[in-house]
């Protein structure tokens, strides 16, 4: 009886998952029922009712299938954590599957979810009935969202001779989450990752305990770059942030532990680094936005915090050196830093830069430095919303520094060469005369004088 029974329970473990056993552990839970009944265990209960019985054994049986329905489905990822499931088919025997279990799956399981800063992670394995089905990249993103993940590692791993020597070969496949992009971004990512992922590992069986552990935690670092560069994608920058930063830190210790840097590890370091580049690049220009629109200090400080993080990767990035002018001017009033902050973009044919520095010579008094710096930025080409964010910009220190008179010429400039705006130009151009010191910017205001005339020549042509 006992071996009959436990013959039963490894029959119903080895097809727990398989849809046959909607109707096999029902019909099985119905016949103990009905034995249990003829005992006489539960006669005091339903004291010869039948309607009774029928509805006890109905409903223990109707219990045991929600029980099976809900038990059977694959594993989500808990709440507020990132998902890494694992779908690996396994080869056949005891041994082996046990030993790729420990090493290898527990191994990636242990890199990814031990802890540390940032958001929690949440790696685990997927069934062997799970694991069989996928086969294909939509079998794999199906099971993806069943499991509410953001990375699934998926493929399988046999057994096979190479060079005379047995060798675990692993075929392993990625896919991941992320918002619907543009092909071009699309195929940009899949090449780059393809770059560092090793689709097959092959790992001799005479030296498996190594070869595993390394195979696992690598597998681990690219899937933290994979995950790390949908994050960006899917325009979530602050958890890329924290995927790359915490991708660094796992590449270098990996590489102290190797005592030297493989070329793949260098190359998916170069990868990450650029991440991280590209995620504070987005993250500085976001707070610029928001300053802009806030002019709050909280925000041009976390400006000034992911410009100085670009600079520390990239001392010449063109974007972080434009806001770090912003910063030491709005913060500090520091024009000389300001202006150095500038000067590495010399050579840059965008002509943003050159706006800032001629309101920083403008604000210095040297309006006549200006006129030549703004008449070489209307040549040039840059974002058209450039001019309207420095006019906004030049208005706001006007009501800060009201006695910045020598700023009015500034918009008159702006909007007469660059807008086309030439009512706006001649207000700007006519409050400059009225309030401008009479001993100084001669030469601004013959420029000005000049621009007055061919303003009022094409208002009366309009």
């Amino acid at each position: 009886m006992i071996d009959s029974v436990i013959k039963v329970v490894a029959f119903l473990k080895s097809w727990w998952r398989n849809p046959f056993c909607g109707v096999i552990i029902p019909i099985f839970t119905l016949i103990i029922c009905l034995r249990v009944e003829e005992s006489n265990l539960v006669g005091w209960l339903v004291e010869r009712n039948e309607k009774v019985t029928w509805f006890i054994n109905g409903g223990i049986t109707l219990l045991t299938f929600l029980v099976w329905f809900l038990v059977r489905r694959p594993r989500t990822t808990k709440r507020r954590c990132i998902g890494f499931p694992i779908a690996i088919k396994l080869p056949q025997g005891a041994d082996h599957s046990n030993i790729l279990q420990r090493d290898f799956l527990c191994g990636i399981q242990k890199q990814v979810t031990r802890l540390t800063t940032g958001p929690e992670y949440d790696c685990f394995n997927l069934p062997d009935y799970y694991s069989k089905k996928v086969s294909t990249n939509e079998d794999a993103r199906k099971l993806l969202l069943r499991t509410k993940g953001h990375c699934m590692l998926w493929g399988e791993i046999i057994v096979r001779n190479v060079n005379g020597q047995p060798h675990y070969v692993a075929d392993l496949q990625w896919i991941v989450s992320h918002l619907p992009i543009p092909q071009p971004a699309s195929n940009k990512f899949a090449m780059d990752v393809g770059q560092v992922w090793f689709k097959k590992h092959m790992i001799p069986l005479a030296n498996d305990l190594l070869g595993l552990e390394f195979s696992s935690r690598y597998v681990s670092l690219v899937i933290l770059y994979i995950v790390g560069t949908a994050a960006l994608m899917s325009q979530q920058p602050s958890l890329a942030e924290q995927l790359y930063e915490r991708l660094r830190g796992d590449i270098d210790n990996f590489s102290s532990a190797l005592k030297g840097q493989p070329p793949f590890l260098k190359l998916l370091r170069e990868k990450a680094m650029r991440g991280l580049i590209h995620t504070f690049t987005v993250l500085h220009l976001h707070y610029n936005k928001a300053w802009r629109s806030s002019r709050a200090l909280a925000d041009i400080d976390k400006m000034k915090d992911y410009s100085e993080k670009v600079r520390a990767i990239d001392r010449n990035n063109y974007s972080a050196n434009l806001d770090m002018a912003i910063w030491h001017f709005v913060v500090n009033k520091d024009i000389v830093a300001a202006k150095a902050a500038l000067s590495g973009n010399l050579n840059n044919p965008d002509s943003t830069w050159l706006y800032s520095l001629a309101f920083l010579q403008a604000y210095e008094d040297h309006l006549s430095d200006a006129y030549k710096t703004y008449k070489k930025a209307f040549k040039g080409e840059c974002n058209p919303d450039v001019p309207m964010q420095c006019e906004e910009f030049i208005h706001w220190v006007l009501e800060k520094e009201p006695d910045k008179v020598q700023l009015l010429f500034c918009l008159g400039l702006i909007n007469f060469y660059d807008k086309k705006d030439y009512a706006v130009a001649k207000d700007h151009y006519e409050r400059f005369l009225a309030t401008a010191p009479p001993s100084r910017y001669q030469q601004p205001k013959s420029v000005a004088k000049h621009c007055l005339v061919e303003i009022d020549r094409k208002l009366l042509s309009q």
